[in-house]
């Protein structure tokens, strides 16, 4: 997302619904909320991952399997995602903080923002706290996600790819998935 999710507007439409379709507009920002949490997630990967192509730390592609295996499913936390990033980048202070201001954000919603708030499932304007709590969630997660990609083209291009190099890997692995056929007996969730 380019821009910030304005709160007014957000509430603005949310009043116009009818009360039947209420509760998707608020699932929406839960959900899109949590499928930012994954892609930062995916991006603090990409960073070791272009430390660990750059400096040759692996040999094989098997080794970077394992890599993507690690940290895919769950043996590093975004925490220790975040100090390995930081010891890659330098990053100052600032932007460290509002790394770890996201990862507490994040934290706080998967865990425990239901069962802190679940009034607001009920209260007369409880949606409207649901919405703004979540907006302020996504617009951090919107803007750690550009630092972080201006961040790891800076150092991709210290060290030799231009953006057009990178742009074009992108553009190829994208158009591979374009091309990927998937029916009903994809495992989406591992059993």
């Amino acid at each position: 997302m380019d821009h910030p999710i304005e709160y007014t507007a957000a509430i603005a439409e949310f009043e116009k619904m009818d009360k039947n379709h209420r509760d998707d507009f608020i699932f929406s920002f839960i959900g899109y909320a949590l499928y930012l949490t994954q892609t930062t997630e995916k991006l603090l990967m990409n960073v070791i991952w272009a430390d660990i192509v750059v400096n040759n730390k692996s040999e094989t592609s098997k080794e970077l399997n394992l890599f993507f295996d690690t940290y895919e499913f769950g043996k590093h936390t975004m925490g220790i995602l975040i100090k390995e990033v930081n010891k890659i980048l330098n990053l100052p202070t600032d932007e460290e903080k509002k790394l770890k201001d996201v990862l507490d954000q994040r934290n706080y919603l998967v865990h425990n923002y239901f069962k802190v708030n679940e009034s607001l499932l009920h209260a007369k304007d409880g949606y409207n706290i649901i919405i703004r709590d979540f907006i302020n969630y996504i617009n951090s997660a919107n803007e750690i996600e550009k630092i972080l990609q201006v961040y790891l083209f800076q150092y991709l291009e210290k060290v030799g790819y231009s953006k057009e190099m990178i742009q074009r890997k992108i553009d190829e692995e994208v158009e591979k998935w374009k091309q990927t056929r998937i029916d009903n007996s994809y495992q989406s969730i591992p059993s």
